[in-house]
């Protein structure tokens, strides 16, 4: 609770807690719409003294809002009487009394408040079922981690909802080095009470906004001498990012990207954030990462030792085969420095204090040096050495050999124990290129009943079948041989054995990217109801962190996460209050392919939406490109450039036109829309995925050439006498030379 208050979905974090009622500085906190004041205590329910403060001001608190908020006709803590307490706050330099219920933490979205109209005309009745929605002023380029209420106006109509007026990505926006978090309020969801009518409704969604800082938090620290037992001290010291939620702990690992599972890391003893550890000889990585998951990037601290005889006096990387020889670089230990994925390439100081000799270059092996990073394209390499001291052996299973490889980082050990057991650890961080294809799409996709016009680019189909259809074959071909179905959505049959049926083909490319390509098969004559509480749908679909393009008749997504998270939080809200929803496998995820299948029961009905997501490699990064490199129409030139997103061609008759697109990442998707039964009003739209889910859209007006029939009918007749009359001349013409050749010859 707070001060006597029940809460839920809040967090308080442990190292903010005092024993002790602290010393605490003006607080900053805004007045909400509707806010009133009064200018002393002894006015408060005076209503001729009653005044209203403008939503948003702020208001400073001199004392703690307990020892503030006690004035009012109630100073009880209960939930009944709290909201009717007034607290003293200083507005503008004034000491006001200002209704409790109406102040909050993060200042909020304000409608335009209109001005009290001393007489007000009854209201009209109305033809249609209306819920006011509320006037909201965008929001632009916020750096807020507080979360934003934004409420959202729908038109509903015959089972479908169209947003009024702006995008919604419009409306909040997110600055430059931030990245947007959306979740949908259920508690301020007016839609989900909407009964299917013939006649047009209005309804508002409230969405959640705010915006995460995507710097990173920091740390530093140094590495002491080994004593004779091999052991020595590191100090480390964690630093805040500019969110300032706090640091979640540290950790000491050998060069693999940590996971944002909290279990793994190790807390900060102090609000300091600096801790000491005790370690044995050898080069050691350490990260620390904030309360909202942002994880540093690492430095490398050593514990030094200069016993040679735990020593390798030269390491040799090649090719499996031994045919091509790896360069490598040392990871810097400055006890500064951080490492980051690119190679070093710097002068080095031996462990030993003693100055490289200068005409030795930067990067290859130094025996007292630890740690080292190359790049590398193959999927093995081997790593040959040689003890300095004979007496020295390798530790099992760390000796030199032939190493498999994992696209992006990898780490291998080489340990030496001498014969007093005494051990040393050379660390090498190899990273693998992703060259992996990321072709997902059909060369061709056919069904055994009714007709489709496929393109590759394009994934939803309808296709009316007889009434009487009792199944239909899907079949399709692949693009690319490196590509593959998805196991359950290969080429099938398909049973009809409901008005309307809808199937799925899932292909995935060799770098895990998913494509679906869905067909809807109606039967002729059916219809679809439309009544929301027998609904399956869903009226929203969130992915913290990523930009899912939620449409509820769209039942499968693709989304990518970094390497680092394990546990993706998904949220789902159904159309109707009668449903339930089940989600799995959305935990423990692996790296590479995973299905999230989210299930939505009604009654005996069921719907299933499916979210492919992509934990990418340690070490490879999420494309956030949604530029075309490439956008062609086949006979008409369309002067490409990739910044600009609207074009317009002149067509002649063509029903449909011959796209090409290619984007300028391999990890972006192409999708096209509209490049069907065109005409003079259609507008063709190429829209651009990214990895992160970020969606660029390129959109082509087409104009066609007025078509006079009975002009180029002429036309084509006159044509065709004039090539019949020249092939009549050309006829005579050849009689008469052969008639000449006969009597001159």
């Amino acid at each position: 609770s707070l001060n006597g208050v029940k809460i839920s979905g809040t967090k308080v974090y442990r190292q903010k807690l005092k024993e002790s009622e602290p010393a605490c500085s003006s607080i900053e906190r805004y007045s909400q719409m509707g806010a009133t004041y009064y200018t002393a205590a002894a006015l408060i329910g005076k209503t001729n003294d009653e005044k209203k403060l403008p939503c948003a001001s702020l208001i400073i608190f001199k004392e703690t809002p307990t020892k503030s908020c006690v004035y009012g006709p109630a100073v009880s803590n209960s939930t009944d009487n709290f909201a009717k307490q007034y607290c003293k706050v200083s507005y503008k330099n004034e000491e006001i009394f200002v209704d409790r219920s109406k102040i909050g933490i993060s200042k909020p979205v304000c409608a335009e408040e209109e001005p009290k109209k001393e007489e007000t005309a009854p209201p009209k009745k109305q033809t249609q079922s209306v819920v006011d929605c509320p006037a909201v002023l965008p929001i632009k380029n916020s750096k807020s981690h507080e979360k934003h209420p934004l409420p959202v106006c729908y038109t509903y109509e015959n089972g479908e909802y169209t947003v009024k007026g702006k995008d919604v990505k419009e409306m909040f926006t997110c600055s430059k080095g931030y990245r947007r978090i959306i979740e949908e309020s259920l508690e301020q969801n007016t839609c989900s009470k909407l009964k299917n009518t013939k006649e047009q409704q209005t309804c508002y969604k409230t969405f959640i906004y705010s915006c995460l800082s995507i710097s990173k938090p920091k740390v530093s620290g140094t590495g002491s001498a080994a004593t004779p037992e091999q052991l020595g001290t590191l100090s480390i010291k964690g630093y805040d990012s500019d969110t300032n939620t706090g640091l979640e702990g540290y950790i000491i690992n050998n060069g693999s990207k940590p996971t944002v599972n909290p279990d793994e890391w190790t807390e900060f003893p102090n609000l300091e954030y600096e801790d000491t550890k005790t370690m044995t000889s050898g080069s050691y990585f350490i990260w620390t990462m904030t309360n909202d998951n942002s994880i540093s990037y690492p430095i490398l601290l050593t514990i030094k030792d200069d016993d040679i005889s735990t020593t390798v006096s030269d390491i040799k990387i090649s090719s499996s085969n031994g045919a091509i020889n790896h360069s490598y670089n040392p990871i810097q230990s400055d006890d500064s420095t951080a490492y980051n994925q690119e190679v070093s390439s710097s002068n080095y100081v031996r462990l030993s204090n003693q100055l490289a000799d200068k005409s030795v270059v930067a990067s290859g092996f130094d025996l007292f040096k630890t740690a080292y990073e190359l790049n590398v394209d193959s999927n093995q390499i081997a790593i040959y050495a040689t003890l300095t001291n004979k007496d020295s052996n390798y530790v099992e299973g760390y000796e030199p050999r032939t190493v498999d490889l994992d696209y992006g980082r990898n780490v291998v050990l080489i340990k030496i124990v001498n014969k007093n057991n005494k051990e040393r650890t050379y660390t090498f961080i190899i990273n693998r290129s992703d060259n992996r294809e990321s072709i997902n799409t059909l060369k061709s996709l056919t069904t055994s009943l009714g007709n489709l016009n496929f393109d590759p680019h394009i994934s939803d189909y309808t296709i009316s079948v007889p009434k009487n259809a009792k199944s239909v074959n899907i079949n399709g071909t692949l693009d690319s041989s490196k590509s593959s179905f998805i196991k359950g959505y290969e080429p099938r049959r398909i049973d009809l054995t409901n008005d309307i049926t809808s199937a799925a083909l899932k292909t995935i490319s060799e770098a895990g990217i998913a494509r679906n390509y869905i067909l809807t098969f109606i039967k002729t004559g059916a219809s679809i109801s439309n009544d929301i509480s027998k609904s399956t749908y869903l009226s929203s679909l969130t992915i913290p962190g990523t930009e899912i393009i939620f449409d509820r008749d769209t039942l499968n997504y693709t989304v990518s996460t970094p390497y680092e998270i394990q546990n993706l939080p998904v949220f789902a809200l159904p159309e109707s209050e009668n449903a339930t929803v089940e989600i799995n496998g959305n935990q423990d995820l692996k790296v590479g392919a995973n299905r999230v299948e989210i299930i939505i029961t009604n009654d005996n009905l069921m719907k299933i939406y499916t979210i492919f997501i992509n934990r990418k490699e340690d070490g490879l990064e999420i494309s956030s490109n949604t530029k075309l490199e490439t956008l062609t129409i086949k006979d008409y030139d369309l002067k490409f450039i990739e910044d600009v997103y609207d074009y317009t061609v002149k067509i002649k008759r063509e029903k449909t036109l011959l796209l090409s697109a290619t984007p300028q990442s391999d990890r972006a998707e192409v999708y096209m829309y509209g490049n069907n039964d065109l005409t003079t009003f259609s507008t063709i739209r190429v829209k651009v995925i990214a990895e992160n889910g970020d969606t660029g859209l390129y959109s082509i007006d087409i104009i066609k050439d007025i078509y006079n029939k009975k002009f180029e009918t002429t036309v084509a007749i006159i044509a065709s006498m004039i090539l019949l009359s020249g092939t009549i001349i050309v006829i005579i013409n050849k009689k008469r030379k052969k008639l000449k050749d006969y009597i001159e010859g």
